[in-house]
């Protein structure tokens, strides 16, 4: 059941943030936000997610640097969604060479979102 799975969501605009923690909140999933991906190393250092929601473009440590940071120094193989507001297939590429396991645009159907999670999180940690 989602409602056991517990989500960070990374984003530097407290709108966006907001509006991702309330979707996959109708998901069925808990969710815990940070406003930078200094602050979500942070919390990966303090609580087990079972996945991350990660913003692309964010100042001072991006996207995709913390998702670098988070496969090759803390050595995790946690689920990353990467979520742009670009739809430049270099930014998805990007994301992809960083170790996200998927890059999704914000404006995605919300469908899409819901897909994407199930699949990775059934992946990475069983039905339980």
């Amino acid at each position: 059941m989602p409602q056991t799975k517990l989500l960070l969501v990374v984003d530097d605009t407290d709108l966006s943030r907001l509006s991702t923690c309330l979707l996959a909140n109708s998901f069925g999933y808990k969710t815990e936000d940070a406003a930078s991906g200094t602050e979500a190393i942070e919390k990966l250092a303090l609580k087990k997610y079972s996945g991350i929601i990660m913003d692309y473009q964010m100042p001072g440590l991006t996207g995709k640097d913390c998702t670098e940071y988070i496969r090759t120094t803390l050595k995790s193989s946690i689920p990353i969604i990467g979520y742009t507001s670009s739809e430049d297939s270099k930014v998805f590429a990007t994301c992809i060479e960083s170790g996200m396991d998927a890059c999704l645009n914000k404006n995605c159907p919300s469908q899409q979102l819901e897909d994407t999670l199930k699949s990775l999180l059934f992946c990475a940690l069983g039905a339980d």
